[in-house]
């Protein structure tokens, strides 16, 4: 037996590790606040959960002309996702997690962090797709109306800028064009599980960090807002780890929880907040569902369908099974922002998710007749059978 055999076999559980993958469901009568803490705890999961690899992983991603290294040890104890994955929730993230120890298995470049580096926008707006339909955005460029946001307060675009954010100073002229109050008041109008949002800052580039707890507001005697006494509480995705004590064992983990901001230093950074038009406009919590938009008999039908979600879709997964219902195929296919339709990210093509022919050969008896499974997984948590029909290794 090699050494990294025994490493791995010798391996200790995680402290407080995961036992299960987390349902993020509410009740259908559930209240505007409700559905904000929820979002909120999305994000606070995505950051915290307890993990290590199951041998030494080193994620490295080019920034500019230098390339960024991440070691993640055995020894360690690391708390949520990796800071990678562009389009990246904490469903996908588990799809290599080890719920018997916390282990994440096959931790590497190709099969986890396809688009490893800028996740911050990502975190927060996979959390808020656990409670509001509507949202459709995933990098922090998109954080903007058209993609299912809305600017707080007195905010509004100034004359010669036509987009929200769509170059590398847009926030600053959106700063630049108000007075400080308007903007301050803005802040202020913050709920938990709002955004906000920078690009070009000259101090902090592009950023995007979901509110966490209600602002606190201190006031001068003219009745004017104090910057400066004045604090947002934040938490966000971050490149760089940050120790934090949970339940009594430390985690490095990527993202800051309950960072104060002074609404002086948002302003500053160029800070625009930014609402999930859900949220603006409550009209109550949908219950999730998930289905396929034709009827599929067959593998060839079924790799012409689509998948239909008021939610957004984490993954898909296909399965056979045999006549004592044990599992004989899988194929796991996490959703890629790159197959949506545009301007649609809860219509994803089956095809993907679908195996060849040849895949199944070995591991199907002529003559036998199995059970074909597609069910989705989508952004509350839930998984749902959306296809399921009987089928036969065709004849050599």
């Amino acid at each position: 037996m090699s050494m990294e055999k025994m490493t791995e076999k010798t391996l200790s559980p995680v402290k407080g590790h995961l036992d299960k993958a987390p349902v993020y469901t509410l009740p259908l009568d559930a209240t505007e606040d409700e559905a904000r803490a929820m979002a909120v705890k999305v994000m606070y999961d995505s950051l915290t959960f307890p993990w290590a690899p199951d041998k030494t992983a080193e994620l490295t991603y080019p920034q500019g002309e230098k390339v960024r290294r991440n070691t993640f040890s055995p020894e360690g104890c690391y708390g949520g996702m990796p800071y990678c994955g562009a389009h990246m929730g904490i469903l996908q993230a588990l799809e290599y997690y080890d719920f018997s120890d916390g282990r994440m298995r096959g931790l590497d470049y190709e099969n986890i962090s396809p688009m490893f580096g800028n996740t911050c926008a990502s975190a927060a707006t996979w959390a808020l797709a656990s409670v509001v339909r509507s949202n459709k955005a995933t990098f922090t460029n998109y954080v903007a109306p058209n993609y299912g946001f809305q600017p707080l307060g007195g905010i509004r675009l100034p004359e010669g800028l036509d987009k929200w954010v769509t170059g590398g100073d847009d926030t600053k002229q959106l700063v630049e064009s108000m007075d400080e109050e308007t903007l301050y008041r803005a802040y202020t109008e913050m709920k938990p599980a709002d955004l906000l949002l920078t690009r070009g800052s000259d101090k902090l580039g592009n950023h995007c960090m979901m509110c966490y707890a209600p602002c606190e507001v201190a006031y001068r005697p003219d009745g004017s807002i104090d910057p400066e006494e004045s604090f947002a509480s934040i938490i966000d995705q971050w490149a760089k780890e940050y120790p934090l004590e949970i339940n009594g064992t430390e985690y490095q983990v990527r993202g800051r929880i309950g960072k104060r901001y002074s609404l002086a230093k948002l302003r500053e950074r160029d800070f625009i907040p930014m609402r999930a038009v859900e949220f603006a406009d409550w009209k109550g919590y949908v219950k999730g569902c998930s289905e396929l938009d034709r009827n599929a008999d067959s593998l060839e039908t079924l790799s012409k369908a689509r998948v239909i979600s008021n939610y957004r879709l984490a993954a898909l997964e296909f399965t056979l099974t045999d006549a004592q219902d044990q599992q004989v195929f899988r194929k796991y296919v996490r959703t890629s922002i790159g197959d949506y339709p545009l301007g649609n990210d809860r219509n994803y093509p089956v095809e993907a998710a679908i195996p060849e022919e040849s895949e199944l050969k070995a591991v199907l008896t002529e003559g036998q007749c199995y059970t074909a499974r597609l069910k989705s997984l989508i952004a509350t948590g839930e998984w749902f059978t959306v296809s399921e029909f009987p089928m036969k290794r065709s004849k050599s």
